[in-house]
């Protein structure tokens, strides 16, 4: 009796122990899979802060001073075959009143060249274009009066040509201190194209 009685306690702890350990396991499950939860949304949640960051720290695509760099891109190399085209007619020219104009307008497109170097020097945020004017006058094979009547052409398809870029960045540059550039180059600009244009209506 007593052996059985033993038997029958053990058989009994044995239950209790088995319930109590499945007991555990599934509380332990419950407990894990409420950690794991807790831990997606957390990291959810910091996912989605990150992204709020980092597009509130991104500055929009849009670039006001592209507009500006383009002027710049354009007019630097322009007034530099400019100042070559002057040159060669100094010296290659053979009218006495081109000669003149041309020595006129180098100093007008040097004092550009000048005033926009001094404003690249302040502005650093705008980039210095290269410039290369090898073979900018191509007109060696032309000579006397028709080299003459050539330069007088060009001349004013070019300056048509920043006139029409003058306006243009006069509306749509955002730096004040080019902007002014811009304004005052205006009229020296069209005085030479009025000039050449003189000049050309003279020729036969």
């Amino acid at each position: 009796k007593t052996h059985k009685s033993g038997i029958m306690a053990l058989m009994a702890a044995g239950s209790l122990a088995f319930a109590s350990c499945s007991g555990s396991s599934t509380d332990e499950t419950t407990t894990t899979d409420s950690i794991n939860s807790s831990m997606d949304n957390g990291f959810n949640m910091s996912s989605d802060k990150m992204r709020d960051t980092i597009a509130m720290a991104t500055p929009a695509v849009t670039d006001s001073n592209k507009v500006n760099q383009d002027f710049i891109t354009y007019a630097v190399p322009k007034n530099a075959a400019e100042i070559d085209w002057m040159m060669a007619a100094k010296t290659t020219g053979t009218s006495k009143e081109l000669k003149s104009h041309a020595e006129m307008m180098l100093r007008d497109h040097k004092k550009l060249e000048a005033t926009v170097k001094g404003y690249l020097g302040k502005h650093t945020n705008i980039a210095v274009p290269a410039v290369d004017t090898t073979g900018t006058v191509n007109l060696t094979e032309t000579k006397g009066d028709a080299w003459d009547k050539a330069f007088v052409a060009k001349m004013v398809s070019e300056h048509e040509d920043l006139i029409s870029h003058l306006n243009d960045a006069e509306n749509s540059v955002t730096d004040a201190d080019l902007k002014k550039i811009v304004t005052s180059t205006k009229p020296v600009v069209q005085s030479h194209l009025d000039m050449v244009k003189g000049m050309q209506s003279k020729m036969k």
